[in-house]
């Protein structure tokens, strides 16, 4: 999980709240479907006076391979609180959540990428396209 800061500027007074939630961008559906059921939207919250809050995200523990997962944390149009005054959204409203596999392809065939390569005989990479074709990508 990744705590993410908030920052509110301008009026602190007063308790505001601004709820988020997220959106796939390219994380396998079924990993994006429970990381969307357990930690897939939320509110943020400031009480009376603080500049700062903060949220927490989940990274998709992805076990295919693939370069990257994205996703996205949005921040609603408008705040959760009904009497919030002039708060507005700033320049930033939008949250792009990358994580790097850090098996490499196919299928770990050289390894992990935070380790020494090993140089996989033909035999093994056949297996590993084999595996990558029809248990990582299904």
């Amino acid at each position: 999980c990744i705590r993410v800061p908030l920052r509110r500027i301008g009026d602190l007074s007063g308790r505001l709240e601004w709820e988020w939630y997220v959106e796939n961008g390219d994380v396998v559906e079924d990993l994006f479907q429970e990381l969307r059921r357990t930690a897939g939207s939320g509110t943020v919250v400031f009480e009376d006076g603080e500049s700062t809050s903060y949220i927490t995200v989940a990274v998709p523990q992805d076990p295919t391979w693939n370069v990257e997962a994205l996703y996205f944390v949005h921040l609603q149009d408008q705040p959760r609180t009904p009497d919030a005054g002039a708060a507005i959204l700033g320049d930033i409203q939008t949250l792009y959540v990358y994580s790097v596999n850090l098996s490499s392809f196919p299928a770990g065939a050289y390894g992990r990428l935070d380790a020494e390569p090993l140089v996989p005989s033909m035999q093994r990479l056949i297996r590993c396209f084999w595996e990558h074709n029809y248990k990582e990508i299904t």
